[in-house]
């Protein structure tokens, strides 16, 4: 393989569960795991996803050096990869980015979104509205979310 960094992670905080994946440069899914969230401290938020994580490169046999992207999609405001407020999972000021730092390399990077912009971005590129010039995604879940893209 060319480039030793060849996966990118992605992960979803939902009101009540966390869930991860490991995808290929070309966006196939490796591995998806996720888990039910009752408590929702910081550092338990840091330990699922360090679970997760972990679960998906055991299921994949990929070693976490061969990650070069964390994207992490929140229902909230953020600023960098500071959760600022999180209604539904009651985190208030976290540094995510630096809370998952002591699992992979200081390279990497790591990037907070909107959740429901990360479903929009991803039927853009890869599901049933690839190839749609201008679309409005509607999530549903613990809450519910809207992001307009036009290309």
């Amino acid at each position: 393989m060319s480039d030793e960094r060849a996966y990118n992670v992605g992960i979803d905080l939902g009101g009540s569960h966390i869930e991860a994946a490991i995808a290929d440069s070309n966006g196939n899914i490796i591995s998806c795991v996720s888990q039910d969230v009752i408590s929702k401290t910081k550092e338990q938020v840091t330990a699922i996803i360090s679970h997760l994580l972990q679960k998906c490169l055991d299921e994949s046999k990929i070693n976490i050096e061969q990650i070069k992207f964390i994207g992490i999609g929140v229902p909230g405001s953020f600023e960098g990869t500071i959760i600022k407020k999180l209604i539904n999972i009651g985190l208030e000021n976290f540094d995510i980015g630096e809370a998952l730092r002591h699992i992979v390399a200081s390279d990497v990077k790591i990037m907070l979104e909107n959740d429901a912009h990360c479903a929009a971005i991803a039927e853009l590129a890869l599901g049933s509205l690839k190839g749609v010039e201008h679309a409005i995604m509607l999530t549903f879940g613990t809450g519910v979310g809207v992001r307009n893209n036009y290309k």
